[in-house]
């Protein structure tokens, strides 16, 4: 009986007592690794600039204050680096937390009293105060969960139940160089507003002190229009956005995550959803030294505002022009409309070096009524001296496609190899590849769809060193990929980014950090 009462009275406070709020959510973290896990990572990087003593005497230099007992007065160099911002309608009025590991307080204290020349003072609630140069405010400082916490202007930004706990903020198993997370739903609705306003008054500013024809005044407007109703979305329909970036000196791996999401059900998370992996013939285009690859599918209202850009064009280039112009415009306009109206954008780009002189070009555009782009491609070549250019049209039918022929004789300047244009024209897809032979495009033409993702980007700067450093001779240029690479270059000299959608939108780039250091090198030497 007496224990049913026990329970009973433990269940009543329980119920009836508040509970403990958790702190507030920053609207802006950021994440620094631990000093004495940035030492090697900074030897890495200077090696790869070419300044690895440097790099090297700045590891020695860690390493040897890690080891003092007290920590490096009084700082834990073992632990994480933290700040959150707590934004406010006025910026200036915004919480900003410092987090700063501590092995002893008492040599943290006397480092900043006596190595700084500053002058904590001790008062209510174990809070320390005090007047740091260049710094404007009270600066304070409380110790809790073996960090300082240091705030400016108010003191209730470390009031103790709104601190945050460094094995709540610090989760991440394998943490980044460098992290920030932004919080965007914890934004003050008034300064979201005042975001806005502020981007586009100093968009409109800046356009209006160029010096544009009227078709760039209508594309201008266009992408501030539309770049201002994406922030509007971002800021209303967005929950996170989040940014790391990471050193492996032992995989001798770089790499840059972004990763955003947006509230379920919401204009924003329908438009991620719009940049998931699709199937495109422009997939097949993905291979060599260097491409680029973009597919999505724009949001209903900027896909309205591209069909009315289209057709501002095309009463522009039309309404003033003479007879002869007015024909030239309709066709360019009637070549873009389509596409522009579409709003379904696909993409692909590339080069490809085959042991060549010169890269030759590849590329694919998903175009509506490819039919005009032939007519486009016919108007230009009767409109240049055949000296210049020759175009062929309908060499060669493939299927439901045609393929055409341009020459450009006077192209041989061009660092790409577009002597020779292969392109192939239908209703649904425009195709151009470069060189000798038509083999290539005669193969992607009738090739099957891949699902790709919405952004696909490779580049192999082995590949590309000739037009990167065109003054190096082949047997410098040689030297340089034995030194970086040794005997296998394949694989270690590329950047690949790639921008995946759906449920949420995740860009990742990766690169060896033996590129950067051919880059570096390559520089040095055209210097």
């Amino acid at each position: 009986m007496i224990r049913r009462s026990l329970l009973a009275l433990v269940l009543a406070v329980m119920l009836v007592s508040p509970a403990v709020a958790a702190p507030p959510k920053p609207a802006i973290e950021v994440r620094l690794k631990a000093v004495t896990e940035l030492a090697p990572i900074v030897k890495y990087v200077s090696e790869l600039m070419g300044q690895g003593d440097a790099g090297a005497q700045y590891a020695g230099v860690i390493d040897a204050m890690a080891k003092e007992e007290n920590g490096f007065d009084g700082v834990d160099l073992s632990k994480p680096v933290g700040a959150y911002v707590g934004l406010a309608d006025a910026v200036e009025d915004s919480p900003v937390v410092l987090m700063i590991p501590v092995k002893n307080q008492k040599a943290a204290l006397d480092a900043l009293s006596g190595k700084l020349g500053l002058d904590p003072k001790k008062g209510d609630g174990d809070v320390y105060s005090m007047d740091v140069p260049n710094i404007p405010g009270t600066v304070y400082l409380r110790f809790a969960n073996d960090y300082a916490y240091l705030t400016i202007r108010s003191v209730k930004s470390i009031d103790k139940d709104k601190l945050l706990a460094p094995k709540d903020f610090f989760t991440d198993k394998t943490p980044p160089v460098l992290g920030v997370t932004v919080n965007i739903q914890e934004w003050p609705t008034d300064l979201k507003k005042t975001l806005i306003g502020q981007a586009e008054m100093q968009w409109n500013e800046y356009l209006r002190g160029l010096d544009a024809t009227p078709t760039q005044k209508l594309l201008n407007s266009f992408m501030v229009d539309v770049g201002i109703d994406a922030l509007k979305t971002v800021l209303a329909d967005g929950e996170t956005l989040s940014v790391k970036l990471n050193a492996v000196p032992k995989s001798d791996d770089i790499s840059l995550t972004v990763n955003m999401t947006a509230k379920p059900n919401t204009t924003l998370a329908k438009t991620l959803d719009g940049f998931g992996n699709r199937e495109t013939l422009g997939a097949n285009l993905l291979t060599g030294s260097a491409y680029l690859g973009l597919q999505f599918r724009t949001p209903a209202e900027t896909t309205k505002k591209l069909g009315k850009l289209a057709e501002d064009i095309k009463t522009q280039l039309t309404e003033k022009a003479g007879d002869t112009e007015k024909a030239v415009a309709t066709v360019f306009s009637d070549a873009l409309m389509p596409w522009l109206k579409s709003g379904d954008i696909q993409i692909a780009f590339g080069l490809v070096t085959n042991n060549s002189a010169k890269p030759q070009l590849k590329a694919a555009l998903k175009i509506d009524e490819g039919d005009n782009i032939r007519r486009l491609l016919m108007l230009a070549g009767a409109g240049l001296p055949k000296e210049q250019a020759k175009f062929e049209a309908a060499v060669a039918k493939l299927g439901d496609r045609k393929l055409h022929k341009m020459t450009l004789p006077q192209a041989g300047s061009v660092p790409v190899d577009i002597e020779t244009l292969w392109i192939v024209t239908s209703d649904d897809l425009t195709l151009v590849s470069s060189g000798a032979s038509d083999k290539t495009i005669r193969e992607w033409a009738v090739a099957n769809p891949k699902a790709t993702p919405m952004l696909n980007v490779k580049v192999a700067i082995a590949d590309l060193l000739p037009m990167l450093a065109p003054q190096m001779s082949a047997e410098d240029r040689a030297k340089m990929l034995k030194e970086n690479f040794g005997d296998t270059v394949k694989d270690a000299d590329t950047l690949i980014i790639t921008g995946q959608g759906g449920k949420d939108f995740q860009l990742n780039a990766v690169v060896k950090g033996k590129v950067i250091a051919l880059y570096a090198a390559s520089q040095a030497v055209q210097k």
